[in-house]
């Protein structure tokens, strides 16, 4: 072999590798995410049910990279990303003693929770935008991360100990959930309506949903250890 066929080798056997652990990780994650978010919907559903039978939570799996969790007007979906992805050179992570000693770390795969109207689902209103909750990324250690302006921006993370378990699963789900359910659809302004097109009407016989006023959650609830 040559020298540019065993640089080749090398890369392979260390970055390639490096990759697919990633991804097994994430990918082990996210099934555990399953898992729980599973358990969750249906011990909600048992419990609301006496109480108003009107109100539905249920899960649904798409796939090996999706699966959604319904509650009432609500729907999240989960998307895990195939790829792995590395932080930007600037983010200021990649001051963190445990990424600046070994690169390796500020690899990671990620996960994706986005917040969608039930009804935007359910009358296929293809218009209609969703909200990104949050990202969590994952690296070849299990330690993760979490970007989300809305309700983790005040977390200032310590990659190191953020070490991933059933717990800070569970919450990590139940924390999405909560800020979806406090956050309320705002009706768009007049002007914004006023005029469509016959294809829009067409295609969106409901119109354009309005959009979420907003979240809620407190810094005490907004903790993941």
């Amino acid at each position: 072999m040559d020298e540019r066929g065993q640089l080749i080798l090398e890369k392979l056997t260390t970055k390639a590798s490096l990759k697919q652990a990633i991804y097994a990780h994430t990918l082990d994650t996210f099934e555990e995410m399953k898992r729980i978010t599973k358990e969750i919907a249906e011990e909600l559903a048992s419990n609301i049910a006496p109480i108003d039978e009107k109100v539905k939570v249920e899960f649904t799996d798409k796939g090996e990279f999706e699966f959604h969790v319904k509650f009432s007007g609500d729907t999240l979906v989960f998307q895990m990303h195939s790829n792995v992805v590395k932080l930007m050179a600037q983010d200021p992570l990649n001051q963190q003693s445990y990424l600046s000693e070994n690169p390796n770390n500020g690899f990671f795969g990620t996960i994706r929770v986005y917040n969608f109207l039930s009804d935007t689902i359910k009358y296929n209103r293809i218009q209609d935008q969703g909200v990104l909750l949050a990202r969590l990324m994952v690296n070849w250690e299990k330690h993760y991360h979490i970007e989300s302006p809305v309700y983790f921006n005040h977390i200032q993370p310590n990659i190191e100990k953020n070490v991933l378990n059933e717990n800070n699963l569970r919450f990590f789900i139940q924390s999405a959930m909560i800020s979806a359910i406090d956050s309320d659809l705002v009706a768009p302004p007049y002007q914004n309506i006023q005029l469509i097109s016959w294809q829009q009407q067409m295609s969106n016989n409901q119109g354009k949903a309005g959009s979420k006023l907003g979240f809620h959650m407190s810094n005490e609830e907004a903790v993941v250890e």
